[in-house]
Parts: structure tokens; sequence; C-alpha cells
């Protein structure tokens, strides 16, 4: 429990003096330097002695040439240092839910772990659980805390209860964002600007600046989803759900509230799916020109696909020559793209070639004003990856991301 006590107390310490000091700069390290826990462990007074969880839950391809969705989820205990919280030794496996299709109700499968983690927290009246402190040969009553559900975006609907990022609402913050969809189509694209000419019946909304959006309290989403439950029927059932982007309430509504960072607030955006995979599968394609579009849109039209022919086999080498010169610890370097791209390309291989290797070897491909705009991004990105953030530098990194997404629908949505 050491490391506990000690990160509570630089938290508190961080926590007083930003509300005395008017500012400061804070460090985030770790998951309780949020506010959000902070907020929790001043109002229910968490101790080294408490028991703090996360539960993550994700897929797991088996087979190289074998279709597999087996799902798994884990408890991780966050009371160790991240040093060790994430070694095998010290990860407790969930659920092991197996393939090869994808299961239809995975709240059946996570009920066993959260019926036991409800009620664990449910114990001697909401005390905690009583358990042997042999460091300190003491009987210590522990509260267990939820800090954190993690997932990707595909499998975080299965637990946060939400429509999806192609909903019309897909925030999977709870954000009041609406999206646009294409005339005939039901698949809703977060776009902030209002396309030109486009008269889609209510998705014509006017521009929405993104520099103004609003953070979801858990008052919001507790009315939304009241709405939803109290649906009379399936149309307006569907009405509400799109209305709200709420499909159904999430299995971790049967926990304690006052033991857990509240509802919404403890889904936090994934990292490696959302920036390394999503946004590598979506720029490659992009500069190489064979990302999908209408027929209807003018290839000849986009100046910023230089990566064609001859010029994408010589980029791909330049990368792959580029192998010797990264350190062991880096893990997994990029592989020669124009070969190994659609062939499994890892999370890791995707972060060290864009927004490693990138700035050096686009500077050489890109246009200066698309290049500019990738130069936001990954200096925003790399300031997010840090081990340890300081309030200045995240303050830095949202200006540099809003810039970066703002450009982007200017420079290739072209309304």
């Amino acid at each position: 429990m050491h490391y506990l006590d000690q990160k509570l107390k630089q938290v508190a310490e961080m926590f007083n003096n930003l509300q005395a000091e008017d500012g400061g700069d804070a460090i985030y390290d770790d998951i309780f330097s949020g506010s959000e826990f902070q907020e929790l462990a001043e109002r229910i007074k968490i101790t080294g002695d408490d028991t703090i969880v996360s539960l993550s839950l994700d897929g797991a391809q088996l087979y190289q040439n074998k279709k597999s969705d087996t799902w798994i989820s884990i408890w991780i205990l966050d009371n160790l240092s991240p040093h060790q919280r994430y070694q095998k030794q010290y990860v407790l496996p969930g659920t092991i839910i197996p393939g090869p299709n994808k299961p239809k109700i995975v709240d059946s499968y996570l009920y066993c772990g959260l019926h036991h983690l409800s009620a664990l927290q449910h114990k001697n009246n909401g005390a905690g659980l009583c358990m042997w402190d042999a460091v300190t040969s003491r009987i210590i009553q522990s509260q267990i805390i939820l800090a954190l559900s993690t997932a990707d975006a595909v499998r975080i609907t299965e637990l946060d209860g939400h429509v999806g990022h192609h909903g019309a609402r897909g925030c999977r913050l709870g954000c009041q964002m609406k999206g646009r969809h294409k005339p005939h189509s039901g698949h809703y694209y977060a776009v902030h600007l209002r396309p030109n000419e486009y008269t889609v019946q209510d998705c014509d909304h006017c521009d929405i600046n993104i520099r103004e959006l609003c953070t979801p309290s858990s008052i919001d989403y507790q009315q939304d989803l009241l709405k939803v439950v109290s649906s009379l029927d399936q149309n307006h059932y569907e009405r509400n759900q799109k209305e709200t982007g709420i499909s159904k309430p999430t299995v971790l509504g049967g926990l304690v509230n006052d033991l857990m960072v509240p509802v919404l607030r403890c889904f936090p955006l994934d990292l490696m799916h959302l920036i390394f995979i999503n946004l590598g599968e979506l720029l490659i394609p992009l500069w190489r020109g064979t990302l999908k579009c209408d027929i209807t849109d003018d290839l000849s039209s986009w100046d910023w696909a230089t990566l064609t022919g001859d010029a994408w086999q010589a980029h791909g080498k330049v990368v792959a020559d580029a192998t010797p010169f990264f350190p062991l610890s880096f893990h997994c370097p990029p592989r020669n793209p124009a070969e190994k791209i659609s062939s499994g390309y890892k999370a890791t291989e995707y972060f060290h070639y864009i927004f490693g290797l990138g700035l050096g070897i686009f500077h050489m491909i890109l246009p200066s004003k698309y290049w500019k705009n990738l130069c936001k991004l990954v200096c925003g990105v790399r300031i997010l990856v840090q081990r340890r953030i300081t309030g200045s530098q995240l303050q830095e990194a949202h200006s540099h991301l809003v810039q970066f997404v703002e450009e982007f629908e200017n420079l290739y949505y072209q309304r």
C-alpha cells in the first residue's frame, strides 16, 4: 500500500495548491492525478488501506490467418505502481469469451465479476472488506473502489451502453456534438463544418466550434438514460436513442456510486487504437490516394496524394532502412509499409512510423501545408504519450490538437 499512500498525499497537495494559487503546474503521472479521482478521494476519504481496481475489456486475434473474435477482460490492481501493475503476475484474469463469433450479450459474461465487486463494496454496510495487514500487524477495513473501465471504440459500447462511434451522437465521452451522414446512409461522421449545399434533414446544423464543446456531467447522463429506459415503444426508443446517444444502461450501474469514478468519466479514451491504429489507417490511405470515396469525388484534385507509384516504394525503403537505428527498448520498429502495412501493421509500428520518423520522412513527400498540419498532430500526441505530463504541457497539447482538427477539415474535407 506504500505507493497508494504516497500518491494520495501528492494528489492532495497538488489539489490544494491548484485551488489556493489558482494555477500552478500540476503533474500528471498516474490515474490518481486526474480531477475526477481527486474529487472522489476527497469525498469518501480514500486511504492507503483501500483497494483501487480497474476493469479492461479487449479482443484478441488468436490466429494469423483464421478469423477469431475472442474477448478477454482483466482486473488491474491500481494500488501498485505503474511499473508493477501491468506485469503478468499482478494482472487478474476476469473473463475469457471464446470465439470465433462476437458474443451477443457481453453483460452476461461480465456479470459474475461485477456482482462479486458489488458484494465486496457492500461488505460491513459499506465500510469495506476486513483484511489482515501483515506489515503493520493489524486488521484494516478496505473499501473496494472502481477507478476506470477501459476498452477500444468497438467494445466500449458493451461497457458504457452508448450507440458507438457511427451513431448520431457517437462521442464515447457523452458530449452533445451531433454528427452528419451522407444522403440515404445511416453511418454518421464527426464532421464539424457543414458541407456546401448540404441539405440532409436533421444533419444540416450550423458549423460546430470544437473549442466550445461542453463536458457532460453525470446528472446529464442520468437524465438522458431515464429518457431512454422510459421509452413507450420501439419507435419511441429509437428516437430517444438517436437523440441521447444511449442504447442501454451500463452494466456498471449496479455498483455503489460512491465507490467508483462516476459513469461516463470512468470510461477513458483509448490512445492505442484512437491515435496509433485509427489515425494511421486514415492518413496513409489519404496520402496514397487509396482511401475509399464517392464516385463523384475527383481523385485528381487530391494534391495531398503524393505517396504513389515509385514514391511509395522509395518511401517504404527509407522506413525499413531506419530499423538498425532503433534501440531495442523501442520494441518493434516499423517494417517497410509498402510491403507490410496491409499485413497486420502493429500499433507500435504506426507510432514509430508516423510519430517518430514521420516529421522527417514526410517532409520530403507532403506539400508544405499538409506537413505543417501533421506537425501539430505529432507535437500534441508526443506530449500525451509521455510518462509524465505537466499542466502547461497538457494545455499545449490541447491547443495543437484542436488546431490540427480544425485545419484537417479545411484541408481535406474542403466542405
